[in-house]
């Protein structure tokens, strides 16, 4: 029977030590995709409430109302972006489209899409890394108060 147990917590730090740094690192990585992904999901919220509220005013031509709403929303996703994990110079993508250009534009049904390819890698020691591309979409209609009628467009006479 063996009574000498030197060594036995080195050996036993050496096997918990891999599982500790996968938890560790993998937590961080994690940590980092959900903290960009919420970033992004609050962005494409505040565009489409802000969307929602302004579009009325935004021009009647389906084609240029997406174009100006693209733009406005461009301005307060990155300005969530900014504010998270991936910093005032995130690459990401965005499209705005009209559901259902045909109806009047109180009842357009429209939506904003935010995609986003990870600057990086996930990497989790042990595992393969793997490159992600987040993605965010919300919807809504124009609202448009009761009595509620467009402004004409064009120079004023």
């Amino acid at each position: 029977m063996l009574r000498d147990k030197k060594g036995a917590t080195i050996v036993t730090y050496a096997l918990l030590l891999p599982v500790f740094v996968l938890l560790v690192f993998g937590a961080l990585q994690v940590w980092k995709v959900v903290s960009i992904k919420q970033s992004m999901h609050l962005g494409a919220y505040q565009a489409v409430r802000y969307l929602s509220n302004e579009g009325r005013n935004l021009p009647s031509d389906p084609e240029e109302w997406e174009k100006e709403a693209e733009k406005i929303a461009r301005r307060i996703v990155a300005r969530e972006l900014a504010k998270g994990l991936a910093g005032g110079d995130a690459n990401f993508d965005i499209v705005v489209h009209i559901e259902n250009p045909e109806l009047p534009k109180c009842d357009w049904l429209f939506s904003v899409e935010v995609w986003m390819d990870l600057p990086w890698s996930i990497v989790i020691p042990y595992l393969p890394s793997r490159n992600m591309t987040l993605s965010e979409r919300k919807s809504s209609y124009i609202e448009c108060p009761s009595g509620w009628t467009p402004i004409p467009e064009g120079p004023p006479y």
